[in-house]
């Protein structure tokens, strides 16, 4: 995993401050982000994504817009979220985006 800090410039284009995964976790914590809604476009890495997010989906529950980047990452991706008492559809028009809500009673599948 790249831990970076600072300011980058992307192509010289913009920049943005990029913070450690412990820096990120310690300030959301802080300020209690309980987020509605996240989008996860990573590039290969959704799992890993949707494991270190574990507790926003287990404990805050939001609604969940996954970027897969091939078919089987899908499929993990969609167990994943099912398993974590989600229902979990494909984006009209878009094969590779799931859209994941919460289920209301976590014991309901369907």
């Amino acid at each position: 995993m790249r831990r970076s800090r600072g300011t980058r410039s992307i192509g010289g284009r913009w920049r943005r401050r990029t913070l450690t995964i412990r820096e990120r976790r310690s300030e959301t914590e802080r300020v209690n982000l309980r987020p509605d809604v996240v989008k996860i476009d990573v590039e290969g890495a959704e799992e890993a994504v949707l494991e270190g997010s574990r507790r926003v989906v287990e404990e805050v529950r939001p609604a969940l817009l996954v970027a897969t980047h091939s078919r089987a990452l899908q499929v993990a991706c969609r167990d994943y979220l099912e398993a974590a008492g989600y229902k979990v559809e494909s984006l009209s028009g878009f094969e590779h985006e799931l859209v994941a809500r919460p289920l209301e009673d976590r014991q309901d599948s369907t």
